[in-house]
């Protein structure tokens, strides 16, 4: 059985107190179905946050304190999905929920999209996945605030805004040639986030503008953001997202005269969320590096009054080290014209972390890839605990085979930002 962890902040009777991201995950187990390989365990935490209360009586669940989770777990941020072989931990909302559907019944898989791509990509690089996992997210619980800025002076939350001007936009359509001409392309429409057919990014989204709209009231809404009220609208028509709301409990608007209101809507970029939009929006103070600040770098330090020295060996070069002596399966899996400088840089770094080493240490490779120097530091360092970690499932999924192949015990796998670690270390890479 797989298992998935969630964040609870309290519990009493069936009404759970949860943080949007649960909730979230709660509302798409209840659209799936409640699959029935997947365990579901509440966290209980002492973290205080804002809360949406949650009816768990149709729920199965296992109650957990964070003293009673596996330490590979408390590396991570909630939401946490685990699978059946413990062979990874998969810490992000949209990563998380992508699994959740994978380890459901095929009828579900749809909700992935062309070629399972929806949400593929991490937040850290894809607009998109950072917007559902993140942005949206975030507006959403600086909503149930009743300090919220956008309940106190009635102002949509700049984000929905960004999702109106996304609607608005022609969808990023696969083969459109196969499916019309390329001259009626601006003509199709968005009926979900993602385009035509419904996705998990709309199961994501949703729950989070419902807050809004249940706070601010929906009845004038429409003449400001009229795409997003049609999509919201057309989401409720289906009776699995009504019966999967029915785990949250209804929020009470927030707004005294609600009709009687007048809204400000923050100017947004009319652009698209797509990752791969080419007009998709582009920070402004995005940071490029330019030849001449190199050089006034360099001949700033160069005028100090300092002594800089080299060694002529690189740190642990006495270290022994024969990749003769090393099993094939561990060597990097590069091109042949890649391999010697390859194996050189992979030598030299795993030659500085065996000299500074102890029994017992915790070392991270982060952003590890396919894993080729971890795994290479678990087979010579055995008595090391080893910590993969990327954001990239298909490059950690290569990680996991050579792992499972090489029969190493002393490697944890970790799929995530970053940001979402928070686990103890003695060496990182």
């Amino acid at each position: 059985m797989s298992h998935l962890y969630l964040e609870v902040f309290s519990l009493c009777g069936n009404v759970v107190q949860v943080p949007v991201n649960t909730a979230i995950c709660l509302f798409n187990l209840m659209y799936l179905e409640t699959p029935k390989n997947i365990n579901l365990n509440f966290i209980l935490t002492k973290r205080q946050e804002n809360f949406l209360n949650v009816d768990t009586s149709c729920l199965q669940y296992k109650l957990l304190s964070e003293e009673e989770l596996e330490s590979f777990i408390l590396n991570c941020c909630f939401p946490i999905f685990v699978p059946s072989d413990k062979s990874c931990c998969i810490a992000g909302l949209c990563a998380v929920l992508r699994q959740v559907i994978k380890h459901s019944e095929k009828k579900w898989k749809h909700l992935l999209g062309f070629r399972e791509a929806c949400l593929f990509a991490c937040a850290e690089v894809s607009l998109w996945t950072k917007y559902c996992e993140v942005d949206v997210v975030v507006t959403a619980q600086e909503l149930l605030s009743d300090q919220s800025s956008c309940i106190r002076i009635p102002r949509i939350p700049e984000n929905i805004v960004r999702f109106e001007e996304h609607l608005g936009q022609p969808v990023r359509v696969h083969n459109i040639g196969k499916i019309i001409e390329k001259n009626q392309e601006n003509s199709i429409e968005h009926r979900f986030a993602e385009g035509w057919k419904l996705s998990l990014a709309d199961l994501i989204i949703f729950p989070c503008l419902r807050i809004f709209i249940q706070f601010m009231g929906s009845d004038e809404l429409s003449q400001y953001i009229p795409l997003t009220i049609q999509w919201y609208k057309r989401m409720c028509d289906q009776q699995n997202i009504l019966n999967s709301l029915n785990i949250i409990y209804d929020l009470k608007n927030k707004l005294s005269s609600p009709l009687n209101v007048t809204y400000i809507i923050p100017t947004v970029p009319k652009q698209s969320l797509y990752k791969s939009d080419p007009k998709r929006y582009r920070p402004r103070s995005k940071i490029f590096t330019r030849q001449e600040d190199v050089e006034s770098v360099l001949s700033i330090v160069e005028g100090l009054d300092t002594s800089i020295n080299y060694d002529s060996k690189p740190f642990g070069f006495e270290v022994t080290f024969n990749w003769n002596n090393t099993p094939e399966d561990i060597k990097p899996d590069v091109p042949k014209s890649r391999l010697d400088r390859k194996c050189q840089q992979l030598e030299n770094l795993c030659k500085a972390v065996i000299k500074i080493a102890k029994i017992g240490d915790i070392i991270v490779d982060f952003c590890c890839g396919s894993g080729h120097l971890g795994i290479l530091l678990a087979y010579y360092l055995p008595h090391c605990q080893i910590v993969l970690l990327d954001n990239k499932e298909e490059s950690l999924a290569r990680g996991i085979k050579k792992v499972k192949q090489l029969g190493l015990n002393n490697v944890s796998l970790i799929q995530c930002n970053l940001n979402y670690f928070k686990g103890h270390f003695q060496v990182v890479l």
